[in-house]
């Protein structure tokens, strides 16, 4: 498996969110040596990739922000849970 080193320049961010179909997405940019990406990802693949790497690389499980039954759609909500995603995903 190929790793990456400290001059790769790695840089990752989420700036923004979008509803689409009634459902959040996170608006993802990932740059690489200067080859850039961006994606957009629900919650849920975050929790999938979560659960894989808790399982399988010993990663802490209470790293990812909690998922939340009611209240998920509130700006307020949504802004927060993008800051704690950033986070997770720069970590």
């Amino acid at each position: 498996m190929a790793s990456l080193s400290p001059e790769h320049n790695v840089a990752v961010c989420i700036p923004s969110t979008h509803q689409c179909d009634g459902v959040t997405l996170y608006n993802i940019n990932l740059c690489v040596g200067g080859v850039q990406w961006s994606v957009k990802q629900r919650y849920n693949a975050f929790a999938e990739l979560h659960e894989k790497l808790v399982s399988n690389h010993g990663v802490a499980r209470d790293l990812l922000p909690p998922k939340k039954i009611i209240g998920n759609k509130e700006p307020s909500f949504i802004e927060k849970r993008r800051c704690d995603l950033e986070l997770y995903i720069q970590e």
